[in-house]
């Protein structure tokens, strides 16, 4: 199993014109389809992920 560990604000969601954003996106949902797994990491509540979950199946988790 591999899994990807990343943060949120400026790696993840960068502050751009959604170009990276994009690229992001399409990156991830190639991982997904290999049946990775991936681990979020911020600070921010999980209202924030929100936006994601328009994009991905994601199960949220607070820790």
């Amino acid at each position: 199993m591999n899994i990807l560990i990343t943060t949120f604000d400026g790696t993840l969601y960068p502050q751009d014109d959604g170009r990276l954003l994009t690229m992001n996106i399409q990156a991830l949902n190639k991982w997904y389809e290999n049946g990775r797994k991936l681990i979020i990491v911020t600070s921010r509540g999980l209202g924030h992920l929100e936006e994601l979950k328009k994009y991905f199946s994601l199960h949220l988790y607070r820790c």
